[in-house]
């Protein structure tokens, strides 16, 4: 999710990086700016899909559990 507080940190960048060249290339930086926003998407859906993945992998994991757990009891019995 894009927050206010996300475009804030990537403006004040592209600021900084506008007063930094002596150029003042203007399209260059809002490409940079742009592009860099959008990055803010993709790491939003890699964290949505580390979440998936996490419930997967402990859903494995309490399966195995409750495997084990079985043939302990079925050895005691």
């Amino acid at each position: 999710m894009l927050s206010r507080r996300h475009l804030r940190i990537k403006v004040l960048q592209s600021l900084y990086a506008y007063f930094q060249t002596s150029d003042g290339q203007v399209n260059l930086i809002e490409k940079g700016l742009l592009s860099s926003i959008e990055s803010i998407y993709d790491l939003y859906i890699y964290l949505l899909s580390a979440i998936l993945e996490t419930r997967d992998f402990a859903e494995n994991r309490l399966e195995d559990a409750r495997q084990k757990f079985l043939a302990l009891l079925k050895m005691l019995s």
